[in-house]
């Protein structure tokens, strides 16, 4: 703007538009885009304000469904995997994670339900070559008796059974006291053992075995019997393969048959619990009978003589108070070395 005495007027020097020239009545100041002006009189002077406003003609505007912005910062943000990061030149990077798929290995599981990826791991079974009932504590005999059925469970203790395995031979652990004087006669005996399923007050019978031997010579009968031997049950044997599974619940029964004489043979384990009969609970008067047990509720004997299993045994069945009951004999399940052990 330039000033003559007289008169007001815009040069050509820096204008960006409009007219130059003078003129010499007077000037009005008037705002454009974006600027504002203001005056202030003070006496005989006036005072005016220029502000110019953010943005200008070269700015722009970003909208979305809910607020246009024309004036001010507007941020951009990202949520969930998207990312934006302001580059040179004025421009702006938006990105996301490239697309990608989850995979389990191992024991690792992945589930999914809607947005929700789940992860867990499931323990596997212990797969075990060679098992045996009984592993500490002192040894004990029993003396077999003809056309008994015993019946102990497969783990010594509570726990359910504790490994897979599949078993190629099973071994109980057998002993005699055969001299060359001992009375005896031609004979054959048959050894049959049965695996049972607990099913909490019966046990039904899931598979069998039997192996037999001749005996014509009394005079052999020491060579034959004497001292401790494996009594020995092979795969071929079975009626079908021995599988045991984790987690299972098992009852073993043997039987022992002999014909024209019975030699004195005797189980190798341990004793458990007493043999005495229980009298019932302590403060409560009852009589003193044979169905209560002293520990593992199927260690017993079956009442009645027999020379086959029977397919189910009941819980009133068997007598849980004799020598028999209380009685483990060691079994060992063998997967792991060749011939008989």
């Amino acid at each position: 703007m330039t000033y003559i005495p007289g008169r007001f007027g815009i040069s050509n020097l820096g204008n960006a538009s409009g007219t130059t020239g003078t003129v010499n009545r007077g000037v009005i100041f008037a705002g454009g885009n974006n600027v504002t002006l203001s005056q202030s009189i003070n006496g005989s002077m006036a005072t005016i304000s220029i502000n110019g406003g953010a943005g200008g003609g070269g700015g722009i505007a970003l909208a979305n469904s809910q607020t246009t912005y024309t004036s001010g910062t507007a941020n951009l943000v990202g949520l969930g995997a998207m990312t934006i990061a302001s580059t040179t030149g004025q421009s702006f990077n938006i990105s996301v994670p490239q697309t990608s798929s989850l995979s389990a290995t191992g024991i690792i599981s992945i589930s999914t339900n809607g947005g929700t990826i789940s992860i867990g791991a499931s323990v596997p079974n212990a797969t075990y070559d060679y098992y045996q009932n009984m592993d500490r504590g002192a040894t004990a005999t029993l003396a077999t008796a003809n056309r008994t059925l015993m019946l102990q469970r497969l783990n010594q203790e509570n726990d359910k059974f504790a490994v897979d395995i599949t078993a190629n031979t099973l071994l109980l652990n057998m002993t005699a006291n055969m001299t060359a004087t001992s009375l005896s006669n031609a004979h054959t005996v048959t050894a049959m053992i049965g695996l049972y399923q607990d099913n909490t007050t019966n046990i039904s019978l899931i598979n069998s075995a039997s192996t037999s031997w001749a005996n014509g010579a009394a005079t052999s009968n020491t060579a034959d019997y004497h001292g401790p031997r494996w009594l020995s049950f092979v795969s071929s044997q079975w009626s079908s393969a021995p599988v045991f599974t984790q987690g299972g619940e098992y009852v073993f029964g043997m039987i022992f048959l002999s014909s024209s004489y019975n030699p004195p043979l005797s189980y190798i384990g341990q004793n458990y619990m007493m043999s005495n009969q229980r009298s019932g609970t302590m403060g409560v008067t009852t009589v003193a009978n044979t169905s209560m047990a002293h520990g593992n509720y199927w260690n017993a004997m079956y009442t009645a003589a027999t020379a086959a299993f029977p397919a189910v045994i009941s819980s009133n069945q068997v007598n849980r108070n004799n020598a028999t009951a209380i009685f483990m004999p060691h079994v060992i399940l063998n997967n792991r070395y060749p011939g008989a052990f």
